[in-house]
C-alpha cells in the first residue's frame, strides 16, 4: 500500500479529503438555503405591505400586518380593523428585557384588548402564514412604538389615506440578519444585510448575535427619524 512521508496511506488521504469536501458542501448548502429563505420571506413581507396599502384604501379601514413571536413557528397575518377615526393606543413594553412583571402583564393585556378590534383579511390568506423554521423575525420597530419589539406580538399599521407607519423589520438566519425599512409615505423599501459567525453551532449563541445586530440596526434607523 502506498504511504506518504508521514505514514498515511493514499486511501486514507483520499477519504479525509472526501469527508472535508462533504462537510464544506453541507455548510455551503445550508448557507445558501438560509439566504434563499431570508430573501423569500423578505419578498413575501414586501408584498404584504403593498397589499395592505391597497386593502386599507379599498375597505376605508385601518389594516395591519400582525406578527406573532410567541408561536412555533412564528406567524404573521394581514388583518382589517376600525375606520381611520379609531385612535391607536401607544403601547410600550414590547422588548423582552428590563421590563417588570407588572408592566409586562399590563402590556400583554393591552395588546390582547387591541387584537379584538381586528379580523383576518381572508382574501390575503384564510389563515396565518407560518415562517420557515430556520428563519425568524428578530424584531419590529415602528414610529408609533419607538422601540424594538422582540417578543409576543407586533404590528405594522396602514391607513386609508395611504399613510403607514415608518417601520424597520429585522429578520434573521443562522448566518446573517436582514433589515427591511419602509418609508411612511411611499412604497419605497430598502434592505440591508449584516453577516455574523459563531465558533460552534449553538442556538443561544446565534440568537444572541441576531439580537445584538438587530439592536444595532434599529438604533441606527431610529437616529435618522
Amino acid at each position: 500500500m502506498i504511504k506518504d512521508d508521514r505514514g498515511f496511506s493514499l486511501l486514507e488521504i483520499l477519504v479525509a479529503l472526501a469527508i472535508g469536501a462533504s462537510i464544506y458542501g453541507l455548510y455551503e448548502a445550508g448557507s445558501h438555503s438560509g439566504r434563499k429563505n431570508l430573501e423569500e420571506l423578505g419578498t413575501n413581507l414586501e408584498r404584504a405591505v403593498r397589499y395592505s396599502v391597497d386593502e386599507s384604501a379599498l375597505r376605508n379601514t385601518i389594516v395591519r400586518i400582525h406578527f406573532l413571536f410567541d408561536t412555533d413557528p412564528q406567524e404573521y397575518a394581514v388583518e382589517f380593523g376600525p375606520d381611520d377615526s379609531f385612535v391607536l393606543p401607544i403601547i410600550k413594553g414590547g422588548g423582552s428585557e428590563g421590563v417588570s412583571l407588572k408592566d409586562r402583564e399590563k402590556y400583554v393585556n393591552q395588546i390582547q384588548k387591541l387584537n379584538k378590534s381586528f379580523n383576518l383579511v381572508k382574501e390575503f390568506d384564510e389563515k396565518n402564514r407560518q415562517i420557515s423554521d430556520n428563519i425568524s423575525v428578530i424584531g419590529i420597530g415602528t414610529s408609533l412604538s419607538e422601540e424594538l419589539i422582540t417578543d409576543f406580538h407586533a404590528s405594522i399599521y396602514f391607513y386609508p389615506s395611504g399613510e403607514k407607519d415608518s417601520v424597520i423589520i429585522i429578520l434573521g438566519s443562522e448566518e446573517e440578519v436582514m433589515s427591511i425599512t419602509i418609508d411612511p409615505f411611499t412604497l419605497e423599501m430598502e434592505r440591508e444585510y449584516r453577516a455574523f459567525s459563531v465558533e460552534k453551532y449553538d442556538k443561544d449563541l446565534i440568537l444572541a448575535q441576531q439580537k445584538e445586530l438587530a439592536e444595532e440596526l434599529f438604533n441606527e434607523w431610529i437616529k435618522k427619524k
